[in-house]
């Protein structure tokens, strides 16, 4: 019986043996995006032409003299099937994630800088979402960061209050918009102490002139919470799921 247990063990066929955790992310992969092994699919796109779509999530504003009417956030998703077509009309204003790297990227600023110039894309209508733990860890790079690509284009404080609901790190910072964290969101309507951070962040954001965003919206409670705090803009399932940018119109 040992000498059993101790071969299912070196095949893997158990899953609560040695290998088993493998084996069982393998399978739950395969069921869930189509593949066993993301990272060498992930891989192959990357070397490859076409392998990657680009998509756009509605940003709504809740008030009606906000500034910008039409924000969305520019999602990046891997295809497998469908071509993607360039869009040729107008965008509106367009927020993208920027990573740790391309903070610390001291060339970057200068990249979007000529690219802008190059394509004659107007710089307002480009918004860079930045991570609070970055900006923490690293301030003076997104300092340079930030003033070099301004005047021009937008820049959000992505997930506001997943550290600390402080604004001291945002002294010397050029920022547009905030993004409340959205576990902030979540439990509005469940945790006195929840609201009262996102209105404390709302009312602290207008007086500095920081219009904000609230992230992870998905009821309409929800949504009219968070308007009567006074939040400009929300972000969210119950709001708009990602499309592919070729939809916008």
């Amino acid at each position: 019986m040992a000498e059993s247990q101790e071969k299912q063990g070196k095949t893997g066929s158990d899953p609560a043996a040695e290998g088993g955790q493998e084996l069982y992310l393998r399978l739950m992969n395969e069921q869930l995006v189509g593949w066993g092994d993301p990272a060498a699919m992930l891989d192959l796109a990357l070397k490859e032409d076409n392998h990657f779509l680009l998509y756009a999530q509605k940003i709504l504003a809740v008030k009606a003299s906000a500034p910008e009417s039409q924000c969305h956030e520019i999602l990046l998703r891997l295809k497998q099937e469908e071509d993607k077509a360039n869009p040729s009309a107008p965008l509106p204003m367009m927020c993208v994630n920027l990573s740790t790297d391309s903070i610390k990227d001291r060339s970057f600023a200068k990249f979007v800088r000529e690219e802008l110039h190059k394509t004659g894309y107007p710089p307002r209508a480009l918004c860079f979402e930045l991570g609070e733990p970055d900006v923490i860890a690293l301030h003076k790079e997104t300092q340079d960061f930030i003033t070099a690509i301004k005047p021009g284009c937008r820049v959000t404080l992505d997930a506001f209050g997943s550290v600390k609901v402080s604004f001291a790190h945002l002294t010397g910072l050029a920022i547009d918009f905030l993004k409340i964290d959205g576990v902030i969101t979540q439990n509005i309507l469940r945790e006195p102490s929840e609201l009262a951070k996102a209105r404390a962040i709302s009312l602290a954001a207008q007086k500095i002139g920081v219009r904000t965003i609230a992230e992870f919206v998905e009821t309409r409670e929800m949504f009219e919470k968070l308007r009567e705090i006074g939040v400009d803009y929300v972000q969210g399932f119950g709001i708009a799921r990602p499309e592919p940018i070729t939809k916008l119109s």
